[in-house]
């Protein structure tokens, strides 16, 4: 779209990219995917009360899962970067 040749493209994808990089991202998405179904598992299985009680389980699940994965992205992000190092060797 941009007029910007393959190889140029590729060679740059090269140099901003580091393994660490998709490593973080694969852990963390792993980890953040499994807490979300937990936590909607759960909610799911404790929903009382016909229709309006599903309503409030899946609310309660959205907003617990939102949370969860903040708390975890700053967790995870500390522990991954004590551990694999910082993308790029900062």
């Amino acid at each position: 779209m941009q007029n910007l040749d393959h190889g140029q493209f590729t060679t740059r994808v090269q140099d901003l990219v580091y393994s660490v990089d998709i490593i973080h991202g694969l852990i963390k998405s792993a980890v953040f995917g499994f807490a979300v179904i937990l936590i909607g598992c759960y909610q799911g299985f404790n929903a009382t009360g016909g229709g309006r009680g599903v309503g409030i389980g899946t609310t309660r699940a959205v907003v617990f899962g939102f949370v969860v994965t903040l708390v975890l992205d700053y967790f995870l992000t500390d522990v991954l970067l004590g551990v694999l190092g910082q993308p790029g060797g900062m």
